[in-house]
């Protein structure tokens, strides 16, 4: 059956779930997170050997042995989208004979409650242990397909089974092994379906900030969602676009890594876009054109960045008009657009770097040992008023605490991790960039 040749069908109950032939099994209790030991011991009874009930954390597979179909039930998603895309990567691993093949999604009630399902084939045989092979098999193809899976217990993106893949996960039948928990779970999706998360930090520049909203959020289609975190301000100083506030004053470090952790904690984004608040960009196609560069081994990308004075001294990031993209050690962050696989690697920033320099460099690094680019556009600029927080007075601190502060905490940091020389390298580089 092809991809998009399945039925959906919407209204109608699938009676083997809460009919006599199942025991009166009901499926509000079945699609509850109930322990294993509550669901197969008392919500279905084993005894009868016609039939059975695979209990996963997210769903469960309910079948009879004498039926060339079984049913798996979700719990999540409970949305036609979202098992849609299962349907469509549990048909790719079916083709590649990974796994057993779809037939149909169903909707079905019970009581206030609605479930997805998708009648697929029925998995007959024996529980076994998939080999190492088998294992190395299904993560290439995945990987080939753009197809990720997010670990449940530790939320992090790879390739390899999860750590509970067990003899209960995998099944030999009729000498070809499949599985029918990895490929069909809930968690996994498409890399090509993510979205951007772009989020805006605001400490008492309330103008500046409502401006960078409003140029940027009504040009959101489905390809990313925005957040502003309010980093401590008065309350005359609050953006009225506000959507998390820390309370307290944490700084742009502080700030930068509530952000990182909301994106970690989440599975809707592959790509992260932190912005200062004080900055002017043109909002049409901006996180379009930095998207469509974060390809391949580019895992941070930013703008051109335009100085409302005079140009900063790390040239890397001046305007030098070239149509392909530049390739960098490092950029500076007033507007870099973070891939999750950096994101996943990095996961947050070391409280030294709390007043926001340092992490620029640092990320440099961390790409370069793993292989990495980073890249800025020149065709995509931002103009940026920098350290406006601090020159309007808006801040605790003033403009020259804050340098020392900064600059002390960077130091410092580079000194303890042993990266002293690359660091100063890296400002070498930039300072003395030129692009022809």
């Amino acid at each position: 059956m092809g991809v998009d040749s399945y039925n959906i069908v919407f209204g109608e109950k699938v009676t083997e779930f809460n009919g006599e032939s199942y025991d009166n099994l009901n499926v509000n209790q079945l699609c509850n997170n109930n322990s294993d030991d509550v669901i197969t011991n008392t919500l279905y009874n084993h005894s009868k050997k016609d039939r059975y009930c695979y209990v996963g954390k997210y769903s469960r597979f309910l079948g009879r042995v004498d039926e060339d179909y079984a049913y798996k039930v979700f719990i999540k998603p409970n949305t036609k989208d979202g098992v849609e895309d299962i349907f469509k990567m549990q048909n790719l691993l079916f083709k590649e004979g990974f796994s057993s093949e779809p037939y149909e999604i169903v909707k079905f009630n019970s009581g206030d409650d609605c479930h997805f399902a998708i009648r697929m084939e029925n998995v007959k045989g024996t529980h076994i242990t998939p080999t190492q092979d088998w294992v190395d098999k299904l993560c290439n193809f995945c990987k080939s397909k753009n197809i990720v899976r997010e670990d449940l217990d530790h939320g992090e993106l790879g390739w390899n089974i999860r750590k509970d893949c067990s003899i209960s996960n995998c099944i030999q039948t009729k000498d070809k092994l499949k599985t029918y928990m990895i490929d069909i779970d809930w968690k996994w999706k498409q890399k090509d379906k993510m979205k951007t998360l772009v989020v805006i930090y605001n400490h008492n520049l309330p103008d500046m900030t409502n401006k960078l909203w409003e140029a940027l959020h009504p040009h959101r289609r489905d390809d990313y969602d925005m957040m502003l975190i309010d980093n401590g301000s008065k309350e005359d100083g609050k953006s009225k676009y506000t959507t998390h506030e820390t309370g307290q004053n944490t700084y742009f470090g502080g700030a930068l890594n509530i952000a990182l952790q909301y994106f970690l904690d989440s599975d809707d984004y592959d790509s992260l876009l932190s912005l200062n608040n004080d900055l002017v960009v043109q909002g049409d196609n901006f996180v379009r054109s930095l998207k469509k560069e974060l390809v391949g081994d580019y895992k941070i990308v930013s703008p051109c960045v335009l100085q409302n004075e005079k140009q900063c001294k790390w040239k890397y990031m001046h305007c030098w008009n070239s149509t392909k993209i530049r390739d960098v050690k490092w950029v500076d962050f007033q507007a870099p657009l973070l891939h999750r696989d950096f994101i996943e690697k990095v996961k947050q920033y070391s409280d030294d770097l709390i007043y926001g320099w340092g992490q620029d460099a640092l990320s440099g690094m961390i790409c370069e040992d793993n292989g990495w680019k980073v890249g800025v556009l020149d065709w995509c600029p931002l103009i940026h008023y920098s350290a406006q927080t601090y020159k309007e007075g808006k801040s605790d601190l003033t403009l020259n605490e804050y340098c020392q502060k900064a600059e002390g905490g960077m130091f410092n940091y580079f000194m303890n991790i042993g990266e002293m020389d690359r660091f100063n390298l890296y400002r070498e580089l930039s300072a003395g960039y030129n692009y022809e």
